[in-house]
């Protein structure tokens, strides 16, 4: 038969699953917006020496949103620089990662939105009109703490606005634990993890736990 890319049934590179894999990394995880997630690959021949297990990409840091807050800010011209690196990732980010749905038409779980000391708070509350932007991506992860969680689930019960900056999003340190100390729940929530059949046992473990189970079958 003629070699058809087009074809319904020609899944390879379309997908994390249909990716021929010989190097260092796999793609554990690609989302169409913004996000792609690589993870060491247990069959690389150098394995051993792979010290960074895991590196996530993100491609959509949007300027416009940082210029926007730079303005709200007023910083002076000498001052430009430090205002950029001290603006935190929620004052450029935060109003992406939660959607207000007065009708309270979306199922899901729902949140209520406090203000208090000029900080940002979102509780669980089923009467709430706020629920987790599923687009939001890794930008939940940066722009708000998980103060406190449903132990049995994993399910966020109160989300924080965060302190960390743009200065830290560049070094990479903050980053990389925000997701790993992500439960699989919030992963999921925000769009990061594709939803499935998942036990609350596992809803309920950080990525990095998850890993360390994962490595300890393994051996």
């Amino acid at each position: 038969a003629d070699f058809n890319a087009e074809a319904d049934d020609y899944l390879f590179g379309k997908d994390p699953d249909h990716i021929a894999y010989c190097g260092p990394y796999l793609v554990s995880n690609a989302t169409e917006a913004n996000t792609i997630v690589f993870t060491a690959n247990p069959n690389y021949w150098n394995k051993d020496n792979i010290k960074l297990q895991t590196i996530m990409s993100a491609s959509d840091v949007d300027g416009n949103k940082i210029l926007e807050a730079l303005y709200n800010e007023n910083p002076s011209i000498t001052g430009l620089g430090t205002a950029m690196s001290n603006m935190t990732l929620f004052k450029a980010y935060g109003d992406t990662c939660f959607t207000k749905d007065s009708s309270k038409s979306v199922k899901g779980d729902r949140y209520r939105r406090e203000v208090t000391a000029n900080k940002v708070t979102y509780v669980l509350d089923n009467s709430g009109e706020y629920y987790v932007d599923k687009n939001s991506s890794v930008w939940l992860l940066f722009c708000f703490d998980v103060v406190s969680t449903n132990a049995t689930n994993g399910v966020a019960t109160t989300f924080r606005e965060s302190t960390d900056t743009l200065d830290d999003l560049q070094n990479g340190s903050n980053a990389s634990n925000a997701i790993m100390n992500a439960k699989i729940y919030q992963l999921i929530a925000c769009g990061i993890m594709n939803d499935g059949s998942y036990s609350d046992a596992v809803l309920s473990k950080t990525l990095q736990e998850l890993i360390t189970a994962a490595s300890v079958f393994i051996h």
